[in-house]
């Protein structure tokens, strides 16, 4: 049902920025907004309102999940002693990226070069991945090790 109605509103915002704006919606940087502020008639004149609050609780709820899945791949890799000062420093080192991030556009031409977009893939989708299949396989040996010197 959800998936459902999501793509119904997708393709309704879609047939209306390509109906209204044509191939001029191609050029545009967010063309949604484009069309709410053209339409200047009742409901459709606070369009960019809904839209822009839509996209916030979105990155909020993207946030959140992120870090709840980070949470969980932290606590796999480091031991159950460590975990509350972890908690902080990792706490910290996201809060000085966030204040180097966003100063100035010229620390986000950096921060998305291809290189450093292309160093943090590779972090998050390989090393991090591999480095949680090693510790459980790690843990998983000595589990079944002990198991096995028990009986």
């Amino acid at each position: 049902g959800f998936c459902l109605s999501s793509l119904a509103i997708v393709f309704v915002i879609i047939a209306t920025v390509v109906a209204v704006l044509g191939g001029f919606g191609h050029s545009q940087m967010f063309p949604y907004y484009t069309v709410s502020s053209i339409a200047q008639i009742g409901v459709f004149k606070h369009l960019d309102a809904i839209q822009s609050s839509v996209w916030l609780v979105c990155v909020f709820i993207k946030c959140a999940f992120y870090l709840y899945l980070s949470y969980f791949s932290i606590q796999r890799l480091i031991p159950k002693k460590a975990m509350p000062w972890c908690i902080v420093v990792f706490g910290a080192i996201v809060m000085i990226a966030a204040s180097l991030a966003t100063p100035g556009i010229d620390n986000m031409d950096i921060i998305f070069s291809p290189y450093a977009l292309g160093l943090g893939l590779l972090a998050l989708g390989v090393l991090l991945p591999f480095a949680l299949i090693a510790v459980g396989a790690v843990k998983g040996a000595k589990s079944r090790k002990e198991e096995g010197a028990q009986k």
